[in-house]
C-alpha cells in the first residue's frame, strides 16, 4: 500500500498530472535528493560493518568477501552418498596423521627439542582465577554469531537471552577452572572438509584440510583460559622474540618487514642473501600431547589445576566429519589440537617456541610465523661457497 504522505510520491504524482517544466524540475530535484540520501545510508551502513571488525582481520576479510559477493559454494568430491563421503574423509584424515606421526623420529625429537634449556625456573601458575559474569558477557557479545550442530541453541538466540543464561554459563566455566576438568561434552569436533586451493583437483581427498566446528560455550571457556595463560606468559620471557604468529602487535606484516629489512641491509653492504623457507606438514595435527604437557610444566611453569585442565582439554577428544546431514562415526583425536579452536594457536606456539634453540650459528638469521620458518644468511658473493658450508 503506497504512502500518500511521501513527499517524493507527491511531487511525482503532481508532475504526472500536469507535466509542466516547473513540476518536472521539482520532481528531478526531489529524486536527486532521495538518491543522495540512499547513497549516504548505504555508505554509513557499510562503513559501520567494516569498522566493527577492523581489529579482527579474519572477520574483516570474511565480511569483505560477503559484501563483494565473492563467497563460493563448497566444493566436494563426487560420491554415492553424503554418509559414504563423510566416512571416507574421516578415515583419510585419521590415516594421514597416523602416518605422519609414525614417520617422526621420537629419538631425534626428544634429543633435539624436548629437553629445553631454561636459564632460571619460570614463575608458577597452579590455578586459573575464576571468571566474572561481566567477563563472560563481553566474550559472548564480541563473538561472532556462527553456530554449528553441536550447539544446544543458536548463538544469536543465546545472545538475545544472555541475561537469563549468563549466571549458569559463568557457573559451568568456573566449575571447570576450579576442578581442572574440561567438560567431556565440549571435547568433540565437527569437521567440515575445505578445499585448500580452488585449482587443486577436487576429487582427491588430499586436496582438503579439516576445519573443526566446536561447541560455542567450549570456545568461551577456551577464551577464558587463553586470557589467563597470556597474562602469565607476559610476566617472563616466554615466547621467542622472532615468532610473529598469534601474538599481540605481531602479524604477517611484522614478519615480512623484519626479513625484508635484513635483506635490504645486506644489499646495502653489497652482500647477497640465501633464504630457505620451511613449512611443517599438518603441524597443528601432529602435536605430541605428552611433550606439550611436559613443556607447559617445565618451560612455562604450569602446575596443579592449571596443568590438569589443559591435560583434560587435550585428552579423550573425538572428531567426526559432517557433510550435508550425514556424519561419520567419531574417531579419537590422540595428537594435535583442533583446527578452529581458540587455544590451538597459542598451544602450538608454546610447543614450537624452543625450535629457536636449534639455530645457534651466529651467521644464520631466522624468523618464525606459526609453522612457517624462514632461515637466511647474507654473505659476499666471492665467499658464497665457504659461507654456505660454515652455516
Amino acid at each position: 500500500m503506497k504512502n500518500t504522505n511521501d513527499p517524493d510520491l507527491k511531487v511525482e504524482t503532481t508532475y504526472c498530472r500536469s507535466k509542466t517544466p516547473e513540476n518536472l524540475l521539482t520532481y528531478k530535484t526531489q529524486a536527486h535528493l532521495v538518491a543522495k540520501l540512499i547513497t549516504l545510508a548505504k555508505r554509513t551502513y557499510f562503513k559501520k560493518i567494516v569498522t566493527d571488525c577492523e581489529s579482527q582481520p579474519k572477520k574483516l576479510w570474511s565480511t569483505l568477501q560477503t559484501l563483494l559477493s565473492r563467497s563460493t559454494p563448497p566444493i566436494l568430491p563426487n560420491s554415492i552418498s553424503s554418509s559414504n563421503l563423510a566416512s571416507r574423509f574421516i578415515t583419510f584424515f585419521d590415516q594421514k596423521i597416523s602416518k605422519l606421526c609414525t614417520s617422526i623420529s621420537k629419538i631425534h625429537l626428544t634429543s633435539s627439542i624436548h629437553q629445553t634449556k631454561t636459564l632460571s625456573p619460570p614463575p608458577s601458575l597452579s590455578t586459573f582465577s575464576p571468571a566474572t559474569p561481566e567477563e563472560i558477557r563481553n566474550i559472548i557479545l564480541t563473538s561472532s554469531n556462527a553456530s554449528c550442530s553441536l550447539d544446544s541453541i543458536p548463538t544469536f538466540l543465546l545472545k538475545s537471552c544472555l541475561e537469563c543464561l549468563l549466571q549458569p554459563i559463568t557457573t559451568v566455566i568456573n566449575k571447570a577452572l576450579q576442578d581442572g576438568f574440561f567438560p567431556t561434552t565440549f571435547k568433540i569436533a565437527n569437521i567440515h572438509p575445505l578445499l585448500k586451493k580452488h585449482n587443486l583437483p577436487h576429487e582427491e581427498l588430499g586436496s582438503y584440510r579439516p576445519i573443526s566446528n566446536l561447541n560455542f560455550i567450549s570456545k568461551v571457556l577456551e577464551r577464558v583460559i587463553q586470557t589467563r595463560l597470556n597474562n602469565h606468559l607476559s610476566t617472563f620471557p616466554s615466547i621467542c622474540r622472532r615468532q610473529s604468529a598469534y601474538r599481540k602487535f605481531h602479524s604477517t606484516e611484522t614478519a615480512l618487514l623484519r626479513i625484508h629489512n635484513d635483506i635490504s641491509l645486506a644489499i646495502n653492504h653489497q652482500k647477497v642473501t640465501a633464504l630457505v623457507l620451511l613449512d611443517l606438514s599438518a603441524a597443528f595435527d601432529t602435536i605430541d600431547h605428552s611433550i606439550l604437557l611436559s613443556r607447559l610444566h617445565s618451560t612455562y611453569g604450569l602446575t596443579g589445576n592449571a596443568l590438569s585442565l589443559l591435560s583434560s582439554y587435550l585428552s579423550n577428544r573425538f572428531q567426526k566429519v559432517t557433510i550435508s546431514n550425514s556424519s561419520s562415526d567419531p574417531l579419537p583425536l590422540t595428537t594435535g589440537v583442533p583446527q578452529g579452536s581458540v587455544l590451538g594457536p597459542l598451544l602450538f606456539t608454546l610447543y614450537t617456541s624452543p625450535i629457536s634453540e636449534i639455530f645457534t650459528s651466529p651467521n644464520i638469521s631466522f624468523h618464525l610465523y606459526a609453522d612457517d620458518t624462514q632461515l637466511y644468511i647474507s654473505f659476499s658473493s666471492s665467499d658464497s661457497t665457504s659461507a654456505l658450508n660454515l652455516s
